[in-house]
């Protein structure tokens, strides 16, 4: 269950938490009140769920399932 769960959760958050590590990266370019108030959501969100479906799509051909 726990694995099944990663398989779809974890492919999700990739970028969002690539995006957490950018930011923190240029922390110091950056005002301290506008971090995240430029993010690009949507295309986080977009890019999130199309590597969820890539990785059901996946694991559906590979034979391990979902």
């Amino acid at each position: 269950m726990i694995r099944k769960l990663l398989y779809t959760l974890l492919p999700f958050l990739v970028p969002f938490v690539l995006y957490g590590f950018y930011v923190i990266a240029t922390w110091r370019a950056r005002k301290r009140d506008a971090m995240f108030d430029d993010a690009p959501w949507y295309w986080l969100f977009v890019s999130g769920l199309l590597l969820c479906i890539f990785g059901l799509l996946y694991l559906w051909y590979s034979g391990q399932g979902v």
